[in-house]
């Protein structure tokens, strides 16, 4: 990615979340500095409905060493995983 090197770390990849199932309307955004989650029967966030919500992490992930990586995502409404588009 050109001007990916010139880029300063930064403290998490940006979580866009929506209070429904298909990214529309308006969003609550923070920054997560970690993607680990185990929510039940929780909700992610104060105004976020904890059946039916959707979620999207924008950032970069700066990988330290060479090689292979594994990326896991569980759910019980199905997800997506989209790396470098």
């Amino acid at each position: 990615m050109t001007g990916y090197e010139a880029e300063k770390p930064g403290d998490g990849l940006f979580g866009y979340y929506y209070d429904n199932e298909v990214f529309s309307g308006g969003f609550v955004k923070r920054v997560e500095s970690q993607i680990n989650f185990s929510l039940k029967s929780e909700s992610p966030m104060e105004g976020i409905n904890f059946e039916n919500y959707s979620v999207k992490f924008v950032g970069f992930l700066r990988i330290p060493i060479t090689g292979k990586y594994t990326f896991i995502a569980k759910s019980d409404d199905g997800h997506q995983l989209k790396i470098n588009g």
